[in-house]
C-alpha cells in the first residue's frame, strides 16, 4: 500500500511549501485612467525543452503552460489583455515560434494585434530519491520546471517585458522505481504547474499593457459603413472617433538592400463608432477623409 501523499499546498496536492521562484524585468507605465482599452495580443506556442531528462522525452510541457496562461488572462478581471485568436489557432494562423520578433510584429500589425507573448520551457529537472527497502518499495520524485517569457510591442517590434517562473511538483509513490520511470499523469501535472505559474505571470504582466500601443483593423468597408475588429470587449465606446491609417511601409536602402526602418502609414481619415456587433466588433461611419480599405489600421484619434 502506498504511503499517504504529502499535504496539499495552495490547493494542489504534492506542491511543497517552498515558495516558487519568479522574476520579471521591464519598466511598466503608470496607470493613467481607470477605464483602459483592452490590448489584443497573441500568445504564441511555447518552445519545448531542447534536452528533456529521462522519462520526459516527447512529453509536451510548454503547451499546457500556454493554455493555462490564455485561461488566466481571460479570468483575471484586472488584466487588460485579450488573447485574440490564441485559444485554438483558428481565428488566425499564428507565426512560428522561432520567427524573428520583427517578422512576428509585422504580421501582428497587419492583423490589428497590439503585442505578442512568447515563451519556452528553459529548464526541466527530475530528481528521483533512493527507493526504500522492503517488499513495497517507495520512491520520492520531484519535477522542477522553469519557463521564460517575453512580451513584445507589435508597433515597434521591441521587447517591453521579460521574466521567468519556476515551480516544483513532488510526490512519493510506491510504483516508481528507477530513474527511467515516467512520472504518472504527467500531462495533468504539467497543467497544474502551468496554472500556478500563469496566475503569477498575469499579475506581473498587467502593468505592461500600457507599454503597448492600442490598434485595431478594418474588417470591411462599404459605401456607408466601416466594420472594425474592436467593440465592447475591447473597451471602445459608441460615439468614439478613431483615425484610419495605412499599414506602415518597410524602407530598404536601394543600394545595400539593408532595412532602414518603417515609415508610418498615411492617415486616410476618421470614423465614428455608432454600433457594436458580435463579441468584439463595431460599426462606424466615415467622418472625414476617404479611400478606406479592408486591412487598414485604426488607432486612437
Amino acid at each position: 500500500m502506498a504511503p499517504p501523499p504529502p499535504p496539499p499546498v495552495d490547493g494542489i496536492p504534492g506542491f511543497p511549501s517552498e515558495p516558487p521562484r519568479s522574476e520579471i524585468k521591464g519598466s511598466p507605465e503608470p496607470e493613467k485612467t481607470a477605464e483602459k482599452l483592452k490590448k489584443k495580443i497573441w500568445v504564441l506556442p511555447f518552445k519545448e525543452h531542447s534536452n528533456p531528462p529521462e522519462g520526459l522525452q516527447g512529453v509536451m510541457l510548454g503547451e499546457p503552460v500556454r493554455r493555462s496562461l490564455i485561461k488566466a488572462f481571460a479570468e483575471n478581471s484586472k488584466s487588460n489583455f485579450l488573447t485574440d485568436g490564441s485559444e485554438d489557432n483558428i481565428a488566425v494562423e499564428l507565426p512560428p515560434v522561432d520567427a524573428e520578433p520583427k517578422e512576428i510584429a509585422k504580421l501582428a500589425r497587419q492583423a490589428g494585434i497590439s503585442g505578442f507573448l512568447r515563451g519556452e520551457v528553459s529548464d526541466l529537472k527530475t530528481i528521483y530519491g533512493v527507493p526504500s527497502a522492503g517488499f513495497f518499495k517507495t520512491q520520492r520524485v520531484d519535477l522542477t520546471m522553469t519557463v521564460n517569457y517575453e512580451l513584445f510591442d507589435s508597433g515597434s517590434g521591441r521587447r517591453v517585458a521579460q521574466g521567468y517562473e519556476t515551480q516544483n511538483y513532488g510526490e512519493t509513490r510506491s510504483d516508481i522505481v528507477g530513474k527511467t520511470a515516467r512520472i504518472p499523469d504527467i500531462d495533468k501535472k504539467a497543467a497544474d504547474l502551468g496554472d500556478k505559474m500563469s496566475a503569477r505571470m498575469v499579475v506581473k504582466l498587467a502593468p505592461f499593457s500600457e507599454r503597448l500601443g492600442w490598434t485595431g483593423r478594418v474588417l470591411r468597408a462599404d459605401a456607408t459603413r466601416i466594420f472594425v475588429n474592436a467593440g465592447r470587449k475591447s473597451g471602445v465606446q459608441i460615439g468614439e472617433v478613431l483615425k484610419v491609417v495605412e499599414n506602415p511601409t518597410d524602407i530598404l536602402d536601394p543600394i545595400s538592400g539593408n532595412f532602414v526602418g518603417q515609415a508610418p502609414g498615411r492617415m486616410k481619415g476618421t470614423v465614428k463608432l455608432i454600433q457594436y456587433f458580435g463579441q468584439d466588433g463595431s460599426i462606424a461611419i466615415l467622418q472625414s477623409g476617404g479611400g478606406i480599405l479592408t486591412g487598414d489600421r485604426v488607432e486612437l484619434f
